[in-house]
């Protein structure tokens, strides 16, 4: 459904909400991350979600306006 965005391809968030998402230094690089968020939710709300889920982190980099999750 177009409202809603999943991480399991990261491109589906960067094109639902606008902006680039990198995943960095994670500790298990096949680390499937995989979530349902409705648009009107929001971006970090759904960092926060996969951040509770997986024990994960994220961050906002500035020089792209974007996010950056990490463990």
């Amino acid at each position: 459904a177009p409202n809603h965005a999943t991480l399991r391809r990261p491109w589906r968030l960067e094109n639902s909400f606008g902006k680039k998402i990198t995943i960095r230094q994670l500790n298990d690089p096949d680390l499937l991350l995989s979530g349902k968020f409705r648009v009107s939710d929001g971006l970090e709300y759904a960092l926060e979600v996969l951040g509770h889920s997986y024990g994960l982190r994220y961050t906002k980099n500035s020089s792209d306006n974007g996010y950056d999750i990490l463990n």
